[in-house]
């Protein structure tokens, strides 16, 4: 379980640093960037999105989930919904 929750921050911190490193891209020039200006332009937009896309993914797993320390520490004593493969909604038995 321990490990569980590492990877969850593990994952929010690597598409935090992700999401840094693509305004980085679009605040400053680089070797790698187009010269053109429309095609400059294309980039810093296409980065600015790429950064966005990932603060929105972390985002949703921060709220999805927000309430797993919880449910660990409470041992599983509520009905958990769990959605099996015929995509059904279900719940984990006591």
């Amino acid at each position: 379980i321990q490990l569980l929750l590492e990877e969850m921050q593990h994952i929010l911190r690597f598409l935090d640093w992700q999401a840094e490193q693509w305004d980085s891209r679009a605040s400053r020039p680089s070797v790698d960037q187009p010269k053109e200006e429309e095609e400059e332009e294309g980039f810093v937009a296409y980065a600015r999105q790429q950064a966005h896309i990932r603060r929105r993914l972390a985002a949703v797993f921060r709220e999805s989930w927000r309430k797993v320390p919880d449910l660990i520490a409470s041992g599983f004593d509520d009905d958990l919904p769990v959605e099996e493969d015929d995509g059904i909604r279900k719940t984990l038995p006591h």
